[in-house]
């Protein structure tokens, strides 16, 4: 496009109509815009779900490979076609029976495509999932009251709800239950003492200098806040 510099870019011009307008890059240009999680702790066995966010900025149509990974686990690869301005959501599904439980930085990847010089865009970073013991719904490698006032809060929740907790649908099927609530309880009380150190942000149960009266007195009150908070969902 003659006077337009040959680099991506979208501007916002204020019309009658205020549309936003993207500016094309006078070539080949493909790039990753985003991504998302569907549930950032996933039980190991059940599925994670990675939303990959493409767009097409040059004037071609073209038709590419989008991969996306979980450190350097492949979660998958799909073929997008693209019309020139037009963008698209992918959705990666990937069990993690295989996958050791920890954390991954997820990461995506397009193209490159025949004749795209600025592949700066091409990939991008953006996100930690946790694979864990399956009902650790705040990823702190444990299950405790913690993880059971979680669910609670979000039974009987679907996507749309207010209370909907994507982390508490432990198996996966879109709705907080009764099946959930049995695989917390199978697993109920396990550590897994072989993953990392515990995360800033993670909430567990240090007994560390405390009295064994001590612990219990504040394991009974955490059941007593957990049966209040299955009363209020």
């Amino acid at each position: 496009m003659n006077g337009i510099s040959e680099q991506a870019c979208t501007l916002c011009i204020e019309t009658i109509a205020h549309t936003p307008v993207t500016i094309t890059y006078s070539g080949h240009d493909i790039a990753v815009i985003g991504l998302i999680l569907l549930k950032t702790v996933v039980g190991r066995v059940y599925n994670m779900s990675i939303g990959v966010f493409v767009k097409d900025y040059g004037v071609f149509s073209e038709t590419f490979n989008v991969t996306a990974y979980a450190n350097t686990t492949l979660v998958g690869m799909q073929m997008v076609t693209l019309a020139s301005a037009e963008e698209a959501e992918l959705i990666f599904n990937s069990s993690t029976v295989n996958m050791t439980k920890g954390e991954y930085n997820v990461s995506a990847s397009a193209g490159p495509v025949s004749g795209e010089t600025d592949t700066s865009d091409n990939s991008r970073v953006d996100g930690l999932v946790i694979i864990t013991i399956p009902g650790d719904l705040n990823g702190d490698r444990s299950l405790d009251i913690y993880d059971a006032i979680i669910l609670a809060k979000a039974f009987n929740s679907s996507p749309g709800n207010s209370n909907w907790t994507p982390n508490a649908d432990v198996n996966g099927d879109n709705v907080v239950d009764i099946y959930d609530a049995l695989l917390m309880a199978k697993n109920f009380g396990k550590v897994n003492p072989l993953w990392a150190p515990e995360r800033a942000g993670c909430v567990g149960l240090n007994t560390r200098g405390l009295t064994k009266e001590n612990v219990n007195m504040f394991q009974n009150e955490g059941a007593k806040l957990f049966t209040e908070s299955r009363r209020e969902a």
